[in-house]
């Protein structure tokens, strides 16, 4: 049968009711009423669900479907220097008074900046659920224990091929697939027979992979990965953010991910909702999103320079920045420069982003879809 919710939420539940962080669980459960309430009224009722913080832009991988090393090289150029330990730390309160009950570390890649289990352990001392987006490069047996030492409640790491020649090829990178192996790995290992963190494999599908999708989906498996996640690459005309479709896929691939989408939709190990993975055709051939987009309403992304950006693919590619001014968070979400961003997200439909889009889904307007 297939699900209806993103298999994550009550993944989580699970995992915070056997932990005993009944606090936690509550306040994400407000959190989202909050947010129903809010899109109902059309302005915030409290804060947002998720907080995302991009740690750095720079990375060790140049993946086909990423800017992010564009984007760092941009911000360098301009003379931007990311923030010190300190500085992110201070986001990190910002988040937590704002009442955010999840944070997301990622970037580029996270990793690059050693004080990741410092930031990590700062965050749940904070009453925050941590989860951090790697490519697994950096994450050897010492730093999955220092992560699972400081407390990270769940660590998603990208796999976008069943071998190492297509991985590393579309991660532009050599290596990258026997280190995404061992970091399930040493993740396993270190936290033992505890109840985290989740380990998360998330896999990209393209024209460039779509056949090895059943492989992938039995690679995650053999490696006794906790979950596998999917979502459709998404490529857009910069900065007008028009969605451009994946040139690759033609009548027949359309064809073959109906068939591979079905199998997916009952895998207990796939963790993407029924309803996200029915968008794929959709945004693999270059249609706009029948959703509106609630990204003001659930979510607020803020980069390594003190910038907040409308959503999380804005602040992926470095596009409209917003500076925010000396503002502490919940200063900045209740302004107008936030409402302005607000408004205008909810008019977009370039993305199908997983984070996002899944949470829209969860949220939407009454007859917003197509």
């Amino acid at each position: 049968m297939a699900r209806s919710v993103r298999m994550a939420y009550p993944r989580l539940a699970r995992r915070l009711i056997t932990q005993g962080r009944w606090g936690t669980l509550a306040q994400a459960g407000w959190r989202a009423l909050g947010v129903k309430r809010g899109v109902r009224r059309g302005s915030p009722a409290g804060g947002p669900m998720l907080g995302t913080l991009f740690l750095t832009y720079r990375c060790n991988n140049d993946c086909f479907m990423c800017h992010t090393l564009e984007v760092a090289k941009e911000r360098k150029g301009q003379g931007l220097k990311e923030l010190d330990t300190a500085g992110l730390k201070t986001l990190i309160d910002g988040f937590a008074a704002l009442g955010v009950p999840a944070l997301s570390l990622t970037g580029g890649e996270p990793l690059i900046r050693p004080e990741v289990p410092e930031l990590v352990a700062y965050a749940r001392a904070k009453g925050l659920l941590v989860h951090l987006n790697t490519n697994g490069m950096l994450l050897d047996a010492k730093m999955a224990g220092r992560l699972v030492e400081a407390g990270i409640d769940s660590v998603n790491l990208s796999l976008d091929g069943a071998n190492a020649e297509t991985h590393d090829r579309l991660r532009r990178t050599k290596g990258g697939f026997s280190r995404v192996q061992s970091a399930v790995a040493h993740l396993r290992a270190a936290r033992g027979r505890s109840s985290g963190p989740a380990v998360n494999l998330v896999s990209v599908i393209s024209s460039e992979n779509l056949p090895e999708v059943p492989a992938i989906v039995a690679l995650a498996r053999s490696w006794k990965a906790d979950s596998l996640g999917f979502m459709p690459a998404q490529f857009f005309d910069l900065p007008s953010m028009k969605p451009l479709g994946d040139s690759g896929m033609t009548p027949q691939r359309l064809l073959e991910l109906d068939l591979l989408l079905d199998g997916l939709r009952k895998d207990p190990l796939v963790e993407s909702s029924g309803a996200y993975l029915d968008l794929f055709a959709d945004c693999l051939s270059g249609k706009s999103s029948p959703l509106s987009c609630l990204v003001g309403y659930h979510s607020l992304t803020v980069d390594c320079f003190g910038n907040a950006y409308r959503c999380f693919p804005f602040g992926l590619m470095g596009v409209e920045p917003v500076p925010m001014a000396g503002l502490t968070l919940p200063q900045w979400w209740a302004s107008e420069d936030a409402a302005d961003l607000r408004r205008k997200a909810e008019s977009c439909h370039a993305c199908y982003w997983n984070c996002h889009t899944e949470l829209n889904l969860l949220f939407q307007k009454k007859g917003a879809a197509a």
